[in-house]
């Protein structure tokens, strides 16, 4: 490219010198401006390479962030799939503590009515304690009765021996 652009600019001031164009003074000027183009040439041909060179570390960097950004992807569907299994088991949690609460809710209004129960019960306890040792002190009275009336009986039934034999 460089060569290239060098023999064009020679060839056009030579065509311009042949044509008159150029005064022979202006010469050194042409060769001034020939080492000024060929400057610029080099320095354009050193910031083409250079830019071809940023060209392909921006190549390089776009191939290392899409790959990252396709494993960011692959990531984000992982985490995704496992927050909506977080989200799954807690919705099953939830429905496992509402169940316990109802059990536990259950269990409680069944001990309620066992220990309305178990006070009834309690209470006619004391009822049937009190019965018993009411009867207990009337049996000790049935009993002194039932003795004095065996004893009349005796009496009675030896009289009536008594009466017997006399009669005979």
């Amino acid at each position: 490219f460089e060569k290239e652009a060098i023999s064009l600019h020679v060839a056009l001031r030579s065509r311009e010198q042949d044509l008159g164009l150029i005064p022979a003074g202006c010469a050194a000027d042409a060769k001034q401006n020939r080492s000024t183009v060929l400057l610029a040439v080099t320095k354009l041909r050193n910031d083409l390479e250079s830019l071809s060179n940023d060209w392909a570390v921006l190549d390089e960097e776009k191939s290392v962030l899409l790959l990252q950004l396709g494993k960011s992807a692959e990531l984000v569907d992982s985490l995704t799939a496992r927050v909506e299994l977080l989200q799954e088991s807690l919705s099953d949690r939830d429905t496992k503590i509402q169940g316990l609460a109802d059990e536990i809710e259950s269990f409680s209004n069944a001990k309620s009515a066992l220990d309305a129960e178990s006070t009834k019960l309690s209470n006619e306890r004391t009822v049937m304690l009190q019965y018993i040792s009411e009867e207990s002190g009337k049996t000790e009275e049935y009993k002194g009765l039932i003795k004095m009336l065996q004893d009349e009986k005796e009496a009675l039934q030896e009289e009536n021996e008594a009466l017997l034999d006399s009669v005979q």
